[in-house]
């Protein structure tokens, strides 16, 4: 029986956000085919289970965990702890909103080195501009043995912070095996009954709730968002409009925003406007994507999966880490709009020129170009574990 080497997977798995949740099994599923799986144990610690019916590998060892019990008996016997992906370590804001975050990361790496475990942070972001915020990432990036960031933004940042060479790479979720499979699964109901009419996918999310704890803002940009709508149906003929919850968590979710976007809007719309909501199944989500024309991307993993999936898209600067994915996957400047520019209207007008000039709104970056730094990234790391 040869020895087993065990490693833990910790990261924002299972929560109902399919963009973690895509990382998660892209990741798991590279792993496999990068080391020995019969000498590998790994451990994914997930708030909910059903992310386990994602991942396609057959006869591995993995197991997954969501009790705090379970997590610290899986950190007690790992020889190696992962960090996957996403801004964990951001002050986006405010610091004390994310100092728990701050905390739970440093206590992680603390905890790994006291006890002689490699501690990897593969394909992370790092948005931090506070003085305390900075001591965070820089005291977590040096007990690190190996770190690869997603973005030049997150790379520059934390090349200034630390002696170690840095990995330069890109979100894992760009190795998702189903994407371009995804348009031809039958298996699937067809979104778009009336192939002559076009359609736009949006994606959007309650920022202000939940970065800046001022729910109020979220209902001038649900209205915003329903004025932008309209605007767009008063002046284009044969399109629908389809509204993305990426997030589907009954807390920090998308629908209730979305929701609030149909309720505002004017009654005579709401026959094309559809909701398609994240449950579960990571696969099935991005078919639908798919199967959609255009999209206007709010959450993170909607810019990247627009690119991937090749539709010409709009995006949201919600936060820092949209501009720095617009900028990785070289999207023309235009594309980019403040959620300034959204509340004043000016989303409709680009709505119209997105559907007029689709060419215009393409990313340059070869997709072969963004997986190979991907998984070079991961690779590099690996060869530091196992």
């Amino acid at each position: 029986m040869p020895d087993i080497t065990r490693a833990l997977l910790f990261g924002y798995h299972g929560k109902r956000n399919v963009g973690d949740d895509s990382i998660c099994v892209s990741l798991i599923e590279t792993l496999i085919k990068l080391v020995d799986s019969k000498k590998v144990a790994f451990y994914v610690y997930v708030k909910d289970n059903y992310i386990e019916e994602n991942s396609a590998v057959l006869g591995s060892q993995i197991y997954y965990i969501s009790s705090t019990v379970g997590l610290l008996k899986a950190l007690a016997i790992s020889k190696i702890v992962i960090v996957d992906g996403g801004d964990h370590l951001s002050d986006y804001g405010g610091l004390l909103k994310n100092l728990k975050v701050f905390m739970l990361f440093l206590g992680l790496a603390i905890a790994t080195k006291l006890t002689f475990k490699t501690f990897l942070i593969i394909n992370g972001g790092f948005r931090v501009t506070t003085s305390i915020g900075l001591a965070f990432l820089k005291i977590t990036l040096s007990l690190a043995t190996c770190v690869s960031v997603r973005d030049k933004y997150s790379h520059l940042l934390a090349s200034r912070l630390v002696s170690k060479q840095l990995g330069k790479g890109f979100d894992t979720a760009v190795l998702f095996n189903y994407v371009k499979e995804a348009a031809a699964i039958v298996s699937i109901r067809p979104l778009k009954l009336d192939t002559s009419r076009q359609s736009i996918d949006i994606s959007v999310t309650p920022v202000f709730a939940n970065f800046f704890s001022k729910p109020e803002k979220d209902e001038a940009l649900a209205r915003a968002i329903a004025k932008s709508i309209g605007h767009l149906f008063n002046n284009v003929k044969n399109v629908d409009v389809f509204l993305l919850a990426f997030n589907t968590d009954s807390r920090v979710g998308d629908l209730g925003l979305i929701e609030r976007i149909v309720q505002v809007l004017d009654p005579a719309f709401r026959e094309h406007v559809k909701i398609v909501a994240y449950v579960g199944t990571v696969h099935d989500f991005l078919s639908r994507l798919s199967q959609l024309d255009f999209m206007v991307c709010c959450k993170y993993h909607s810019v990247l999966f627009s690119y991937l999936l090749e539709k010409p898209a709009l995006v949201i600067n919600y936060h820092p880490k949209n501009a720095a994915l617009v900028h990785e996957v070289a999207l023309p400047e235009r594309c980019l709009l403040s959620l300034e520019d959204v509340i004043d209207g000016r989303l409709g007008l680009m709505l119209c020129e997105l559907l007029k000039n689709p060419e215009e709104f393409r990313a340059e970056l070869p997709i072969h170009e963004a997986k190979w730094r991907a998984l070079s990234a991961i690779q590099r790391c690996v060869v530091h574990a196992f």
